[in-house]
């Protein structure tokens, strides 16, 4: 799967990236005040730990692409170290149980990109 992900991603074909974080979310957290420390599974570029972050929340963000983790700190060099190339279902050292929200935005479509399009 990553290097699938990875490929759509180099090519900049990244249908997943939308330029900004997921509208619902955003409204979600205007009216909803959420804190506290999130994990941002399939952050792709960022955007979403960057809307969590800046509503108050302590978020890292993880992906398996490494395509995408380098873009998402180019485009938020001061989020650099919240966003970690790694596996959700492998995760890095620390971070298994350390985050009691998650913030699943499209993560499944993810897993099984080559369903995602139609959706």
């Amino acid at each position: 799967m990553a290097c699938e992900l990875e490929e759509i991603d180099q090519r900049g074909d990244a249908f997943w990236n939308k330029g900004a974080s997921s509208p619902p979310m955003k409204q979600h957290l205007e009216r909803q005040a959420v804190r506290g420390r999130a994990l941002v599974p399939g952050c792709g570029h960022g955007h979403e730990v960057a809307l969590a972050v800046a509503q108050g929340m302590d978020a890292l963000g993880l992906d398996i692409v490494p395509t995408g983790i380098a873009e998402a700190r180019a485009s938020y060099p001061k989020l650099a170290e919240r966003l970690v190339v790694g596996d959700l279902f492998n995760p890095p050292a620390g971070m298994r149980g350390a985050y009691p929200v998650g913030v699943l935005i499209g993560f499944f479509c993810h897993r099984n990109c080559r369903n995602c399009r139609s959706h």
